[in-house]
């Protein structure tokens, strides 16, 4: 035998919080599989979980638009608070938004200008992003 061709894939793993807990792996948005035991059988009818998928991934990044121009602003959008760092100057390297649990993690080099003085600028961005808000602080690259 010889290896003849190589091909690299992307596959998203997505796990559910269904009755009987599933992994599924998402090749594209009309392929799709399921594992079960040791095998991974086709899903037939994909629309549901698509669709699903599609939602996470919006929410996520509905979440991420907002932090960012809530400090930097985007198309003559005021930030809501005056006087806001902008993410370039808080060292921003990171945002994840879990959606299971509404939480913005953010890792970032300079802590202190995204919390503020007494705490009064995260404060205002967790009730204007209407979730809770996780800081990592980024000591080295």
């Amino acid at each position: 035998m010889k290896i003849t061709e190589v091909t690299e894939i992307q596959c998203s793993y997505i796990e559910t919080n269904e009755e009987y807990p599933n992994e599924y792996k998402r090749y594209s948005p009309h392929n799709w599989t399921v594992s079960l035991g040791e095998s991974d059988e086709p899903v037939h009818n994909c629309e549901e979980i698509e669709e699903l998928y599609q939602n996470f991934h919006n929410k996520s990044d509905h979440i991420k638009s907002l932090f960012e121009t809530y400090f930097d602003g985007c198309y003559d959008v005021e930030p809501q608070v005056e006087d806001n760092p902008s993410t370039y100057s808080m060292g921003i390297c990171k945002l994840d938004y879990n959606v299971n649990t509404n939480k913005l993690t953010i890792s970032l080099r300079r802590p202190g200008l995204l919390i503020g003085k007494g705490g009064r600028t995260i404060d205002k961005l967790k009730e204007w992003l209407e979730c809770e808000i996780a800081i990592i602080e980024i000591k080295r690259f």
